[in-house]
C-alpha cells in the first residue's frame, strides 16, 4: 500500500502524505516530522517486499511464511502514520484561518500533477509489465483508486485535503480531550466503514470516498501532537505494541491453517482495530524520542534530514515499479527462513537507495520534479 517543516510561506514539496506547510520557533525546521515520514517510508518498502513471500502462503515452508507475516504485521503502521503526520501539519490554526479557496489554491498542483501523472504511467507500466488492459479495465482501475496498487494512497490524500480546510476550523475550539474523544470516534468509524470483521458485509471504497475511512487517522495526528508525553506512558506504548503485533502474528498464522484462508490477511487492514493501536503507539514513540533527544542538545544537521524527508514523497511513488522489474528479472523469492533473513533487509535497502537517487535526480528536470 503506506503515509508531509519549513518557513511558513513556502509549504513542503514531497513525501507522502503530499506536505504542508509547517514551522517551529524562529524557521527551525522540527526533527519528528521528517524522522516520522523516513521511518514510515522504511516501513512502506518493507511491507511491500515482504508481501511478496507472505503471498506465497503453501509455497513456503511453514517458518518461513510466518516470519515474513511477522515481518509485515510489524510495519503495517506505515501508511497511518503518514497521514498522521499529514493531519498534526495540516490541522492547526493557520488553516483554519485560510480561506478554503486559498488553501486549494495553494495545493491544487501539488496534489494534481503527481495523481494524474503516476496514473497514466502505471496503468503504461501494468500493459508493459503484463497483459495490456482494456480501456474498461484503465476506466475501473482510476474510478477505484487503485490505478496500480500503491497509488490509491494519491486519492486518499487528495481527499483529505479537500476536507481539510473545514475540519481545521471545525477542531479549532475544541479542548484536548474533546479532540481526543473526536479521534477515537472517527477511528472508530473507519473501523466500521472497511475494517469490519470479514463475515459481515463492508462498505466499498472508489477513488472519491478512500479518504473517509482515514479521517481519524488525520485527526489523531493533530491530537497526539499535542498530547503530554512522558517516560511512563511511552513505555506503555511500546509494551502495547509488542503485544498487539505478536498477537496479530499468531492469529494470521492460525486464520491461514484453519481453512478459512480468505481471511487470514484481515488483520493487514490499515482500519482493523490492532493496526490502529499500533500506529498510535509508534506516532507517540517516535515523537517522544524525537522530543527528548531535541530537549538533551539540539538534533544536528536538521536541513539533511529534511532534505531525505522530502524525498520520501518519490521513494513511495518509484519503488514499486523497480520492485516489480527485478521480481520478473530475479530467480523468485527465498524458500527458507534463513534466507529470507537477510534476502528482505537487502531488497529493501536496495529499494530505497535507488528509488531516493531517482528521485533525486528528477527534482533536478524540469517538469519532472512536479511528479516527485
Amino acid at each position: 500500500m503506506s503515509t508531509e517543516s519549513i518557513p511558513v510561506a513556502e509549504p513542503l514539496s514531497g513525501g507522502p502524505p503530499l506536505p504542508p506547510e509547517g514551522t517551529s520557533g524562529g524557521g527551525r525546521l522540527e526533527a519528528f516530522p521528517d524522522v516520522a515520514k523516513i521511518a514510515a517510508i522504511v516501513g512502506v518498502v518493507t511491507v511491500h517486499a515482504a508481501s511478496a513471500p507472505n503471498d506465497a502462503f503453501g509455497t513456503l515452508t511453514d517458518k518461513t511464511w510466518f516470519v515474513s507475516v511477522l515481518v509485515e504485521v510489524a510495519f503495517r503502521w506505515c501508511v497511518p502514520v503518514f497521514v498522521m503526520v499529514s493531519g498534526m501539519l495540516l490541522l492547526r490554526a493557520r488553516t483554519a484561518e485560510m480561506a478554503p479557496g486559498v488553501f486549494y489554491r495553494r495545493r491544487l498542483a501539488r496534489v494534481a500533477v503527481p495523481l494524474v501523472g503516476w496514473t497514466v504511467f502505471y496503468r503504461l507500466f501494468t500493459g508493459w509489465t503484463g497483459p495490456d488492459p482494456s480501456f474498461e479495465e484503465n476506466v475501473q482501475a482510476v474510478y477505484g483508486g487503485v490505478p496500480y496498487f500503491h497509488l490509491y494512497f494519491l486519492y486518499l490524500i487528495a481527499g483529505l485535503y479537500l476536507v481539510a480546510p473545514y475540519l481545521a476550523r471545525a477542531i479549532r475550539d475544541l479542548s484536548q480531550r474533546q479532540l481526543g474523544a473526536l479521534s477515537i470516534g472517527a477511528l472508530a468509524v473507519g473501523f466500521l466503514w472497511g475494517g469490519v470483521p470479514p463475515w459481515l458485509p463492508a462498505t466499498s471504497s472508489n477513488a472519491f470516498s478512500l479518504f473517509a475511512p482515514f479521517v481519524g487517522y488525520f485527526l489523531a495526528g493533530c491530537w497526539l501532537s499535542r498530547v503530554r508525553l512522558d517516560r511512563q506512558l511511552v513505555r506503555g506504548s511500546v509494551a502495547v505494541f509488542v503485544l498487539v503485533g505478536i498477537a496479530s502474528a499468531l492469529a494470521t498464522y492460525e486464520f491461514a491453517h484453519s481453512g478459512t484462508r480468505l481471511d487470514w490477511h484481515y488483520l493487514y487492514g490499515y482500519t482493523t482495530p490492532s493496526v490502529i493501536v499500533m500506529s498510535l503507539c509508534v506516532f507517540v514513540a517516535i515523537r517522544y524520542l524525537c522530543e527528548r533527544r531535541e530537549a538533551r542538545r539540539p538534533i544536528r544537521h536538521t536541513q539533511a534530514l529534511h532534505y531525505v524527508g522530502e524525498a520520501t514523497f518519490g521513494i513511495f511513488l518509484i519503488h514499486p515499479a523497480l520492485f516489480m522489474l527485478w521480481i520478473q528479472s530475479s530467480e523468485g523469492i527465498p524458500s527458507e527462513a534463513p534466507e529470507l533473513i537477510w534476502w528482505l533487509p537487502l531488497t529493501v535497502a536496495g529499494l530505497i537507495a535507488i528509488s531516493f537517487a531517482c528521485t533525486l535526480a528528477m527534482k533536478r528536470i524540469p517538469y519532472l520534479r512536479r511528479l516527485v
